[in-house]
């Protein structure tokens, strides 16, 4: 069949990962985002559990600034950066 020049998006386990754990930050502007807490938000989607995954998610997301990250480092927590992230014009989940 030909692509009529569309080419489909590939959405990898790390875009999955990004898009729950934003779209939960979303919904919950006071949550406290900690490694902890992703864990078992990408276990309850059947997502990666590791702590290590986690960690490394959180990290990669405030250094693009959509999470500040908060506390000392043996007590970090992450809340979203709401300035960073629009919403789309149906009033429906943000978008970066």
């Amino acid at each position: 069949m030909p692509s009529h020049g569309r080419t489909a998006v590939q959405r990898t386990h790390q875009s999955l990962r990004t898009e729950a754990l934003l779209g939960q930050a979303w919904l919950d502007p006071h949550w406290k985002i900690t490694s902890g807490t992703v864990r078992k938000l990408y276990a309850r989607l059947g997502l990666a559990s590791k702590r290590r995954t986690a960690q490394r998610d959180l990290k990669a997301l405030a250094a693009e600034g959509l999470l500040t990250a908060c506390g000392p480092e043996s007590q970090r927590y992450y809340v979203l950066d709401r300035t960073r992230m629009t919403v789309s014009a149906s009033g429906g989940a943000p978008y970066v």
